[in-house]
């Protein structure tokens, strides 16, 4: 893959297009919903410079998004009158990567506010104090950052009265109303219509005999930007659990499916935060010695040169 400029009546696009001299027969076919780690987590943590966008579509392929032979729009660049080949614009792949952040994020907050998923886990009873006002304190961020997605970033909900959800796409489709204080609903409201837009005659249910005999049900996406988009479906209904890393200096998505339910960083991240920690105990205690050694000496000094006096 590459990128080409291509100019219109009115402005410059980024598209995505096939490299020239592109060999087909060098394509491998490979399973994206069998992708380890999950493919719409790699999508979700996209560097979406283009040559982020490039590097990914040279790996997992193009998203296949507006066209049914998955090429997106047909090319013509105004500048030399030539026709290109088929493109996806760079504009497409991030709005893309932002609207799968936000669906994640909104089904994250979602978790902690209804007590989904427990992030405090302690053993210890003389920590339960403790364990509650940590819990606490994730419900009451997990609120803050809902209603900052819901009325400032999303805008799914109006900004006047913050009570009506707002459809860009559907101008003139009529808008539920809630409570000024619900935030739950909307929120349910968004990632049922985001997610059901993205689906939308995007995926097969085809059946397969399964090792034991049993016929078993397989969803077989139409693109890739279908598969991406059932994964994040399998998110919403539980079927995987997915979170923010809590790590300072990470804030990636963790795949904790099949981890512990209280695990909230990366095996890496807290391997890091772990030998942070160490070294600056043993920075401290180095210092410690040191200057207690000062000490001694000085201490010792001074008791020689009072003996000799």
């Amino acid at each position: 893959m590459e990128t080409a400029d291509v100019r219109g009546n009115r402005f410059t696009e980024t598209f995505l297009v096939e490299a020239d001299g592109f060999d087909c027969s060098t394509l491998e076919k490979y399973d994206p919903l069998g992708v380890t780690p999950p493919l719409f987590l790699q999508f979700a943590g996209l560097d979406c410079t283009t040559a982020g966008i490039v590097a990914f579509a040279n790996e997992f392929g193009n998203l296949g998004i507006n066209e049914p032979d998955g090429w997106g729009f047909r090319l013509h660049d105004q500048s030399n009158n030539s026709e290109r080949s088929r493109g996806e614009p760079i504009g497409e792949w991030r709005y893309g990567v932002y609207m799968a952040n936000a669906v994640l994020d909104v089904l994250d907050c979602l978790d902690i506010m209804t007590g989904r998923e427990k992030r405090v886990g302690w053993t210890k009873p003389e920590r339960e104090t403790e364990k509650r006002k940590r819990a606490a304190e994730l419900k009451s961020q997990a609120k803050q950052k809902l209603s900052r997605l819901l009325f400032e970033d999303l805008r799914v909900v109006a900004a006047s009265s913050r009570q009506m959800f707002t459809r860009p796409d559907k101008p003139g489709s009529p808008r539920p109303q809630w409570e000024k204080s619900d935030l739950i609903a909307p929120a349910h409201y968004f990632v049922k219509e985001c997610i059901g837009c993205q689906l939308l005659d995007q995926i097969r249910i085809q059946l397969y005999t399964g090792d034991d005999g049993r016929l078993m049900p397989y969803h077989c996406p139409r693109n890739l930007h279908a598969a991406i988009w059932l994964q994040i479906y399998w998110r919403a209904i539980g079927k995987t659990r997915i979170r923010r890393c809590t790590a300072p200096d990470c804030n990636g998505w963790l795949d904790a499916t099949d981890k512990r339910s209280d695990k909230t960083m990366h095996d890496t991240c807290s391997h890091r935060l772990r030998m942070s920690r160490w070294r600056e105990k043993e920075a401290m205690r180095l210092a410690k010695s040191e200057s207690e050694s000062r000490g001694k000496r000085k201490e010792g000094g001074e008791g020689g040169k009072t003996r000799k006096r």
